[in-house]
């Protein structure tokens, strides 16, 4: 789908590299394109930690592009406690040669919270580096919290198939006053195994593993509590048109 910016800074899983973020599109692709999923997440891995203590997320999204720009429109709901999260964003992607530029704006809403926040991002995307792999780093600001949490992450495609792919990536989590009350510095590694299965021309399913190691944590921190060795997953639905 030409330079649809879909998984803007605050898809599923908040802002892993799990899921990625929006491809690149170039100024002369001029196709609008339009995608919605849903899907279903075992737990919310956000910033590393199991947010919603072992509850599980429903998530419906809905993203338009052109060209090299795109919106979307992601909302969150755990069918085990009370809680839901709205995303609008917007992003602007840029590639050349084997590296894509994207950087973008996200507004939260939690209602039952009565919280919002504003945040702002960049994600830097190598592909083609040694052994067949691609590189990113992704960086997001919160004004809420006047902090940023950065990733760096290294991922491998190890199956390609006409119907089929799965990919292998390794991410390094870093907060620097994101998570306020939690500590600065690395605070997790994971390991996720993602594939994806072309059902038809417009339907993909998904599914993802993902085993998340906490690093450095203080117990004494409330933003730390959450911050724990754990396994999660997903399955969903993509159509794109």
């Amino acid at each position: 789908m030409a330079g649809l910016a879909l998984c803007i800074f605050g898809n599923l899983y908040a802002h892993d590299r799990e899921t990625g973020y929006p491809g690149t599109g170039s100024a002369n692709e001029e196709a609008v394109s339009l995608a919605m999923s849903t899907r279903y997440e075992s737990r919310y891995f956000s910033e590393g930690r199991d947010a919603l203590d072992g509850d599980s997320l429903w998530v419906n999204s809905i993203g338009i592009g052109y060209g090299m720009l795109g919106c979307e429109i992601w909302y969150g709901n755990s069918p085990d406690s009370e809680y839901d999260e709205l995303q609008v964003s917007l992003a602007a992607s840029y590639g050349i040669d084997n590296i894509e530029i994207t950087a973008g704006f996200t507004y939260f809403e939690f209602p039952f919270e009565d919280a919002d926040d504003k945040e702002v991002g960049v994600s830097v995307v190598i592909a083609d580096t040694p052994f067949g792999t691609e590189i990113a780093l992704d960086a997001y600001y919160s004004f809420e919290a006047g902090g940023y949490f950065a990733e760096v992450s290294l991922g491998k495609e190890i199956v390609s198939l006409e119907n089929f792919s799965a990919n292998l990536t390794a991410i390094l989590g870093n907060n620097q006053g994101y998570v306020s009350d939690g500590h600065d510095g690395a605070n997790h590694f994971a390991v996720v195994l993602a594939a994806e299965i072309q059902l038809s021309k417009s339907l993909v399913l998904g599914l993802h593993s993902a085993y998340s190691w906490a690093l450095d944590r203080d117990i004494q921190l409330e933003g730390d509590q959450q911050l724990i060795d754990f396994l999660h997953g997903s399955i969903g639905l993509q159509w794109e048109f």
